[in-house]
């Protein structure tokens, strides 16, 4: 994904985007900035909410308000926004998208700015042609989180993309990684931790889960794996002592 996107400047006289809300028309364009290269990006108002506009005091509800409104605000055809779900999980699309970040000059061919980028790992929507070809489970962001089998891998890959951003390849690794070093659910409860204080990145979790890993969780977990050992190395030098 692009760092940043293309905004023209006649969308201030765009009239479905001026029959938007303040608040509408700034995720609107907000949203620009984090779609794929196909114009694509997860859907569900939650995952809106925390990656396009998490300083602002837009409750999950309003949000999932004015995306409705965008579907229904046609030109040509065309809704501002396409929102659809593919194997239980809502995505979004932008059917001007494309055009409006440049076309290619040769009949045909993508643009060039396209060959720069990752391709898109979300599914298309319907009557929409994919692009890009399918990467085996290793070498793609995960589409469903049913293809993973260890369920504390599962959690962890759920959470990153409910609170933090899609979990992409290189993201899965380190998720994978993380499974091995940390106990069951403490990633789960680093990210709610980590979201309470609006710092939605995977270094930030990684600091908190090696405090923990020093200090003690707070739940007694560590404490409680000391006094296991103090109580094992007890145990051993009493055998010993017979």
């Amino acid at each position: 994904m692009a760092s940043g996107r293309f905004l023209k400047n006649k969308i201030s006289l765009s009239h479905r985007v001026n029959a938007l809300s303040d608040g509408g028309a700034l995720i609107f364009t907000w949203m620009l900035g984090h779609l794929d290269c196909e114009g694509r990006m997860r859907g569900d108002a939650m995952f809106v909410k925390n990656i396009v506009v998490p300083y602002r005091k837009y409750s999950v509800k309003q949000v999932d308000k004015w995306l409705t409104q965008m579907t229904t605000l046609i030109k040509d055809g065309q809704p501002l926004i396409q929102r659809y779900e593919v194997d239980g999980h809502q995505y979004i699309f932008y059917p001007g998208f494309s055009g409006e970040q440049g076309q290619s000059r040769i009949p045909g061919e993508a643009p060039a700015w396209k060959g720069k980028e990752a391709p898109s790992v979300l599914p298309a929507p319907s009557g929409y042609e994919a692009t890009e070809q399918v990467m085996p489970i290793t070498e793609r962001a995960i589409k469903n989180t049913a293809d993973i089998l260890d369920p504390q891998l599962k959690e962890m890959v759920e959470a990153y993309e409910a609170n933090i951003g899609i979990a992409t390849p290189g993201i899965f690794e380190e998720l994978k990684n993380m499974s091995k070093a940390y106990p069951d659910g403490w990633f789960k409860d680093a990210v709610s931790e980590a979201s309470g204080y609006n710092k939605r990145s995977l270094r930030y979790i990684e600091k908190i889960l090696e405090r923990w890993t020093v200090e003690g969780k707070g739940d007694g977990t560590k404490r409680a794996k000391k006094q296991l050992a103090k109580v094992d190395n007890t145990i051993e030098g009493l055998r010993i002592e017979e």
